[in-house]
């Protein structure tokens, strides 16, 4: 599940949409916390992947 997480990460950041606003939200980014920020552990976690994007698109 981790490198389908990361392979979804990876489109967002080729395509420059974190640049554009779009967040990773909910569970899955305590483990990017946890690895790039030295968080403590956070075990809750759930299936789905989570992104906020702050001006959707009509």
């Amino acid at each position: 599940m981790v490198k389908l997480i990361e392979s979804i990460l990876k489109v967002f950041a080729d395509n420059h949409l974190f640049d554009e606003g779009v967040e990773l939200i909910g569970s899955w980014c305590f483990q990017l916390y946890q690895k790039h920020l030295d968080a403590k552990n956070f075990p809750l976690r759930t299936l789905d992947i989570d992104f906020l994007v702050p001006n959707p698109f009509h």
